[in-house]
């Protein structure tokens, strides 16, 4: 399927491999947003938008290429989740929370929504570490052993108790209610912009949330968008 300016945004997600990521890059929501069409978002992002179908087309193109092993091995993905994505959420989740700790008990009181910050991002962030050991420790091994032919799919169902396919559907489903979390985390910080006269604390906390929600999006398009279409493939072929 060609790109076109009345293409939208979540048709082209779905027919270009890596368009997810181009989206990200130029902050184009492509999930609740996906039904607006290129030439909308490039009109209101003020972009180009023979630059964004050529970028689109051309990170398509590369991923898809059976010559290009190291931008689409499955186990390339599967590294940079580990080696990017699975540091910075070990990295920067404590001092959130800390953070938001602290503005809530200093600014609760006059700003509710703060109780209601801290309290998402702590659930949220219970979550993705479970997640992210998950994957460490049992599912990602099980993976490159599943992708070197040291073990079948059928012994995964015997090592977790759930089938390839059941993991993946439950992975989405995973992303889904983060993607949720930070919706509602969004709509409480007024897409991250702190009132006037916001002490530094208090910006400090809505940036390093913005940065973090950035970063969760990239993880989940990975996984879902790249990841999980390829690792099928893979084991299928």
């Amino acid at each position: 399927m060609s790109i076109q300016p009345h293409t939208t945004v979540a048709e082209t997600v779905a027919t270009h491999v890596g368009a997810a990521h181009v989206f990200s890059k130029y902050e184009i929501d492509f999930c609740c947003g996906g039904h607006h069409t290129l030439e909308q978002v490039c009109k209101e992002k003020g972009l180009s938008l023979n630059k964004l179908q050529a970028e689109i087309t051309a990170l398509a193109s590369t991923l898809s290429s059976d010559d290009s092993p190291v931008i689409s091995g499955v186990a390339d993905l599967i590294a940079r989740i580990e080696t990017v994505y699975h540091p910075y959420f070990q990295e920067h989740i404590p001092p959130i929370l800390a953070l938001s700790d602290k503005v809530a008990r200093v600014h609760g009181a006059l700003h509710s929504e703060l109780n209601q910050l801290r309290d998402l991002f702590h659930e949220l962030a219970d979550r993705l570490t479970d997640q992210y050991n998950l994957e460490k420790k049992l599912f990602f091994p099980l993976l490159n052993q599943l992708l070197s032919k040291e073990k079948s799919p059928v012994s995964v169902v015997s090592e977790t108790g759930e089938s390839l396919e059941k993991i993946l559907q439950n992975t989405r489903l995973f992303h889904k209610e983060l993607s949720s979390y930070f919706d509602n985390i969004a709509t409480l910080t007024n897409t991250y912009s702190p009132p006037e006269g916001a002490c530094r604390s208090f910006q400090a906390l809505y940036a390093k949330l913005q940065d973090f929600h950035r970063k969760l999006d990239g993880y989940r398009d990975l996984e879902t968008v790249e990841l999980f279409p390829r690792l099928i493939q893979s084991i299928n072929s």
